[in-house]
């Protein structure tokens, strides 16, 4: 989210909620292809200033539909949002093809099955425990023939939006067996541990924990060109290792040792857990995916 957090400046919600409601808009909100939203994007969208939005604080409420005026008016911040969609989207494709995308359909196929005889919300939901207002939102809903629900491989355990075309409820794909489940934490974890595969970049990474550095000092220490400073630089923000930068308005790198400590922690409590729980639940990161109607 640093990024996300850059491109909106401090304060609002550290989410892509701007983005389900254009993905709405845009007729996208069950794709499974981030290029087509990125080019519906890309083209402009006029989003309902008056859009209720009931699921959400007032405060948030303005925050994004703020963001989505300023998309629908900027050309090229639509330009720079796309991209960053799309980067995200990149880091998490793999193990969508690999795994996700299966699990996913498996359980959508079942919700759809049993969505077809259900008389009340509470059976298709056994999975996620809405609380008020969202409870009495979706109830609503789905008595009028307004409710959609999305299953998440990467998302988290709570997703309710009320949309312009619908009320969206999303639950999470549940592994059936305790090797899927490790194979799904372990290719979860992989892909954060990723960036520290390079022995160059764990070095810089280390000594920017010891020292915060520049994009020329680090070259000059490293004896490395600047823009191979730059992309190592560039992948250790991405995976929220590092803080800085000029786009921050502060030209000095430095690592973030609490974002490090916690990543090493993750992989200390994943050993501890099979020893102790073998197939323990994992948390997860938010790209939702497919959608029932």
């Amino acid at each position: 989210m640093h990024r996300l957090n850059e491109l909106w400046g401090s304060g609002g919600p550290s989410s892509f909620g701007e983005a389900l409601i254009i993905a709405d808009r845009l007729g996208l909100l069950f794709t499974d292809s981030v290029d087509e939203f990125a080019a519906g994007l890309r083209q402009g969208v006029q989003v309902d200033p008056q859009l209720p939005l009931r699921s959400e604080t007032e405060e948030d409420r303005r925050t994004f539909l703020d963001r989505c005026a300023r998309l629908a008016a900027n050309a090229g911040f639509r330009r720079r949002y796309a991209a960053l969609a799309v980067d995200v989207w990149s880091l998490v494709a793999d193990i969508w093809e690999q795994a996700g995308r299966r699990e996913v359909e498996t359980m959508a196929d079942r919700l759809r099955r049993e969505a077809e005889r259900a008389t009340s919300l509470e059976p298709l939901l056994a999975s996620q425990h809405l609380h008020e207002p969202w409870l009495s939102q979706a109830t609503a809903a789905f008595a009028a023939g307004g409710l959609s629900i999305a299953v998440s491989y990467f998302g988290g355990k709570f997703l309710a939006w009320d949309l312009a075309s619908t009320y969206l409820i999303g639950v999470q794909a549940a592994p059936q067996d305790d090797r899927t489940r490790l194979r799904r934490e372990s290719q979860r974890l992989a892909s954060r541990l990723k960036v520290l595969a390079d022995p160059t970049r764990l070095a810089i990474l280390i000594s920017l924990s010891r020292k915060a550095a520049t994009v020329t000092e680090l070259a000059q220490a490293f004896g490395l060109a600047q823009p191979t400073v730059s992309a190592h630089l560039k992948l250790l923000r991405e995976a929220q290792l590092v803080d800085g930068g000029r786009e921050t308005g502060r030209p000095a790198y430095a690592a973030d040792r609490r974002a490090v400590g916690l990543l090493l922690k993750e992989v200390e409590h994943q050993f501890e857990d099979r020893h102790l729980r073998a197939g323990g639940q994992s948390s997860s990161h938010s790209v939702t995916k497919r959608g029932l109607e």
